[in-house]
């Protein structure tokens, strides 16, 4: 899933011996102009309507380029995980990634658990994730999403 360019990388997976489907983010290629974009379009936008669920404030704001590369692959992960969870139902999920990949992760986390079914787990390893919201966001979040 991506281009490793403007899209970042990103998979899907099954652990069996976990019985978790993993979703991992890639990060910034620093090889890669198109990658650097999506983290110096640093500008503070509204979290996307997609993204809104009950109780989110409505003075939160996200990082522009964050929330950009996040949408150009969202709808191909959560098709993607449903998939899986259409042979696995009982499976937690795990959303991952560094830095860049990090953010999308907590993105993707957020949206997957308004898009599942209601007794799903799911939860965010990030690595290295930079700031992806402001306070209000990040006060919200750590309410609704499991961040290990």
């Amino acid at each position: 899933i991506g281009d490793n360019a403007a899209t970042p990388d990103a998979y899907v997976a099954y652990s069996r011996s976990r019985n978790q489907i993993i979703v991992g983010h890639e990060g910034t290629d620093p090889t890669v102009l198109l990658s650097i974009k999506n983290d110096v379009k640093f500008s503070p936008t509204p979290l996307l309507t997609v993204l809104n669920v009950a109780g989110t404030p409505s003075n939160d704001e996200v990082h522009n380029g964050f929330q950009t590369a996040w949408v150009q692959t969202s709808t191909v992960v959560l098709n993607a995980v449903k998939e899986v969870q259409a042979q696995v139902p009982d499976a937690s999920v795990l959303v991952t990634g560094h830095s860049l990949g990090a953010a999308i992760s907590l993105l993707d986390a957020i949206f997957l658990k308004q898009q599942l079914p209601s007794n799903t787990s799911v939860q965010v390893v990030g690595f290295g994730r930079p700031r992806v919201g402001n306070a209000a966001f990040a006060t919200w979040v750590d309410g609704f999403i499991l961040i290990l």
